[in-house]
């Protein structure tokens, strides 16, 4: 698929994770995260998509309460070996959700020269620090600013880039939900990232993930990924994988 209609000299992975709400008392379902049915018992899949085809390099069914990172940077490594060779590790790139971040994920990327921008955990040490930036503003129309900086989060073996993109918030407040972070008169996204591209360009490439949820969505809504079929996680998971499988065909 990477040489139809043309062989792909650049690939972009998106990873994201969603929430599968279950009706029963399927196995390893748990209560955790779920924001469209609070209390109620979900998978946690996680996916990997390639951004200029629109496949799928992998998926994988998790608890409702996943939290091990090692999980993602399995499926991670695995949906990299599905990229054909002839494409240069240079010319790779990876966008993920917070789920993603980890001194782990970043190290491996980093070490092995993937290029990547990853959604920051915005803990105390980044809440104290992003107010404080020189914030230049680069999209006046929706009052968006940019800053960077360095920064070694604690068990992080290096320091790294991080970026910041800043919302001036309206007068009236609005119901979405741009970032993690918010303040009485910002909204706060905040990256890592090892691409050499102007700030502004960091948080525009990112912006392109959007793509993977509405893959996502096809998925639930015409593939039938939010039905569970059985009662065993291992039949859910193999369920997942046909669906993956059909929805490339």
């Amino acid at each position: 698929m990477f040489r139809y209609p043309q062989t792909r000299t650049t690939a972009t992975l998106d990873c994201d994770s969603s929430v599968q709400t279950v009706y029963g008392n399927q196995e390893l379902a748990e209560v955790g995260y779920n924001p469209y049915k609070h209390g109620r018992k979900a998978y946690n899949p996680l996916f990997v998509f390639e951004s200029h085809l629109r496949i799928s390099l992998g998926g994988e069914l998790r608890p409702g309460k996943a939290k091990d990172k090692s999980e993602a940077i399995a499926s991670l490594r695995n949906a990299l070996e599905k990229i054909p060779s002839g494409i240069a590790r240079s010319r790779i790139r990876m966008r993920g959700d917070a789920g993603f971040y980890c001194g782990e994920t970043v190290e491996f990327l980093d070490g092995e020269r993937y290029g990547f921008v990853i959604v920051a955990q915005v803990t105390t040490p980044i809440k104290m620090k992003i107010p404080e930036l020189e914030y230049r503003t680069f999209n006046q129309k929706e009052q968006l600013a940019i800053a960077e900086f360095r920064y070694q989060p604690s068990g992080w073996k290096k320091a790294y880039r991080f970026v910041a993109m800043r919302y001036t918030l309206p007068p009236e407040p609005e119901t979405s939900q741009r970032t993690l972070f918010k303040t009485d008169r910002y909204e706060y996204h905040v990256f890592v990232t090892n691409l050499d591209i102007d700030p502004e360009s960091v948080w525009y490439f990112y912006n392109g993930r959007a793509a993977i949820e509405i893959d996502i969505k096809a998925l639930k809504a015409d593939f039938f990924m939010s039905k569970i079929p059985t009662r065993q996680f291992m039949a859910n998971q193999a369920h997942l994988k046909l669906l993956l499988l059909d929805y490339d065909l």
